[in-house]
């Protein structure tokens, strides 16, 4: 995202009541209104298709806010780039013009209706939650106690609950802070101390243990009945504890926690809309369900040259389509 919603983030908590939560994600759209009007750009970017060895061109035209994700997941090498100004009132035309080529137009979602209707709709992030009174869980029950958390069993991990300050700044100076700046680089997004405090008032932090070692940990917030994972964090060492599993027992105690207490869904937050995103995907393999988040203030359209091969890791995009999220490619056959 881009620096400037960066900073704004920062300074926002997300509430956890349903209706302010979406009260104040339309006032953010309004406040980046000047932003997404006035720097709208118009990138041709040439480069190798990632995983694999032809050349394509991808057209970006948009904010900028998350244009250099979607030229980490659309090339392993850019060789050139161009870039033009752009009028958000001539998208249309600008479009038009482009042959041959996918186009990934990004914009406020209040400016929506400015993008032609026939593109696929996507959005920078989408949210994941396990409904574990679904079937899709029920199903899947047997195969991730069977197979993810094997490990968990197997090393005999515990858990414990706590609430105290002292844990929770533990938690997020030696575990949270520096496992996600490790695991997402440059474009990490971290929680405030403040928010994370805030989110544990009505919940709690789910420390793991390895033998007499506190090795992973979630920091949890509970509305009704629902309990969300708001942070996860691991110490240092995080391929050896990886391996081991610490961060499978995140998740297997956080859902063992859930059921016991009669929790009806368990909100893993967000993940990229992507196949082959390993958060998504580690997140699925819990059962959980991608939905759609308002949080996040630009809509993403994506239009397919008809006729046209394009790139395997384009097919694997999640988009929008009939009240829930599907593959790409299912559309184009």
């Amino acid at each position: 995202m881009g620096e400037r919603e960066l900073k704004f983030q920062i300074g926002l908590h997300e509430p956890s009541n349903e209706l302010i939560y979406k009260i104040i994600s339309i006032i953010k759209c309004i406040t980046f209104l000047p932003h997404s009007l006035l720097r709208l750009r118009h990138v041709k970017i040439k480069g190798v298709a990632k995983g694999e060895d032809s050349n394509f061109i991808l057209h970006y035209i948009g904010t900028g806010e998350n244009l250099k994700y979607l030229k980490s997941l659309c090339f392993s090498h850019v060789i050139s780039e161009k870039v033009i100004l752009c009028n958000l009132f001539k998208i249309c035309d600008e479009i038009q013009g482009i042959q041959n080529n996918p186009v990934f137009v990004e914009v406020n979602r209040l400016f929506s209706s400015f993008i032609p209707d026939h593109g696929f709709e996507t959005f920078p992030w989408i949210r994941q939650k396990i409904f574990l009174k679904d079937d899709t869980y029920q199903k899947r029950k047997s195969k991730i106690n069977r197979e993810l958390c094997r490990k968990v069993r197997k090393n005999k991990f515990q858990f414990k609950i706590v609430t105290d300050h002292f844990s929770l700044t533990q938690f997020y100076n030696d575990f949270y802070v520096p496992y996600i700046s490790y695991r997402f680089g440059d474009v990490t997004h971290l929680r405030s101390f403040g928010e994370i405090r805030s989110i544990i008032k009505t919940g709690f932090i789910l420390q793991v243990f390895d033998e007499n070692m506190w090795t992973a940990s979630v920091a949890c917030g509970i509305k009704k009945k629902e309990i969300k994972a708001f942070a996860f964090g691991i110490i240092p060492g995080y391929n050896y504890h990886l391996q081991r599993g610490a961060l499978l027992a995140t998740y297997y105690f956080l859902l063992k926690w859930a059921e016991e207490n009669n929790m009806e869904t368990v909100d893993l937050l967000r993940s990229r809309p992507h196949l082959d995103d390993g958060v998504y995907e580690h997140k699925r393999r819990w059962a959980a369900k991608a939905i759609k988040d308002c949080w996040h203030h630009t809509i993403i359209k994506i239009f397919i040259p008809k006729d046209n091969e394009i790139p395997s890791f384009i097919k694997r995009l999640l988009v929008w389509h009939e009240n829930e999220f599907v593959e790409l490619e299912s559309l184009l056959n």
